[in-house]
């Protein structure tokens, strides 16, 4: 799945520079789990308006530097930008909710469509884009032909949760025995470890189970394990207590091993060979030593 911003759900409809902050906040953490989302290069044009008098770039000024830099470094010289592989002609007769679309990233997503690609939009929420299809026509040698095109537009309730399920960890940042959770600049970004906390006891048994589980699993994932179904089961049934383990490969090419610790909501971290080497919170903070209790099985 390739995706594209579609730039016409940018035209003035947010209240102050603030909401419309929120809004990017959303697509540079997108950025982040998906580095590739193609942009429209005359985004930062002056006609683009952002509220009702402040254009996008105006707004974009009264960003924090860093913040400031990241964004406007992707719409001015990153990219990509999808005019630079571009397919459909400026010739070509594109229209959607009585919008001509030609030479817009909807027109090309809904032209590569036709072609049978995958591409797909995202849109700032807020515009009349907000629908989770958007159909286009191609007026064509005298026939009209018509093509719905996936629209993101919920992004942080949907898009983000989508990518998370197809993440792919960086194969360069493998766990360790000392640093077992190597990406927890980025798995803090996802998981709201405080709210996390809150809620933990205001949940039932199997509540809090459910919730412990939910946010082990994106942690997990996102520091570069995978669930093992096989090993969690017999753990289960030889300590006749429930687990989720999951596993990765260290760089000397040994396992490392996570066991959900689902009565305070931590990990138990365990070497090669299923030793216990102790407790480690979600945010990464070593919490508890070693104990042999805590070992799992590692032969089935």
């Amino acid at each position: 799945m390739e995706l594209v911003l579609n730039e016409l759900s940018l035209h003035g409809q947010f209240t102050c520079v603030a909401d419309f902050e929120s809004a990017v906040d959303n697509i540079m953490n997108i950025k982040q789990l998906k580095p590739e989302l193609h942009c429209h290069r005359n985004l930062r044009d002056g006609t683009v308006l952002v509220t009702h008098d402040l254009s996008l770039q105006q707004s974009v000024n009264q960003f924090k530097l860093e913040k400031k830099r990241a964004f406007m470094s992707w719409i001015t010289t990153k990219g990509p930008f999808w005019e630079e592989s571009r397919q459909h002609s400026p010739d070509d007769w594109l229209e959607s909710q009585n919008d001509i679309v030609t030479d817009t990233g909807l027109g090309e997503v809904a032209y590569r469509r036709f072609k049978g690609s995958n591409y797909q939009t995202f849109s700032f929420e807020g515009s009349k884009w907000d629908i989770d299809s958007i159909n286009v026509d191609w007026h064509c040698n005298g026939q009209v032909k018509s093509i719905d095109v996936i629209n993101h537009w919920k992004i942080k309730e949907r898009l983000i949760a989508d990518l998370l399920n197809d993440y792919q960890p960086d194969k360069s940042n493998l766990p360790t025995l000392n640093k077992p959770l190597p990406n927890l600049k980025l798995s803090n970004e996802f998981v709201d470890l405080a709210k996390f906390r809150a809620d933990l006891n205001s949940h039932s048994h199997e509540g809090k189970l459910a919730l412990i589980q939910s946010i082990a699993d994106r942690i997990a994932k996102l520091n570069g394990y995978k669930f093992n179904p096989n090993l969690s089961t017999s753990n289960q049934i030889k300590s006749k207590s429930y687990r989720k383990i999951y596993e990765s490969i260290c760089e000397n090419g040994k396992k490392i091993y996570l066991s959900v610790d689902f009565e305070k909501g931590a990990f138990e971290l365990c070497n090669h060979e299923g030793e216990h080497q102790g407790e480690i919170k979600f945010d990464g903070e070593k919490s508890g030593i070693a104990q042999l209790n805590h070992n799992i099985f590692i032969n089935l």
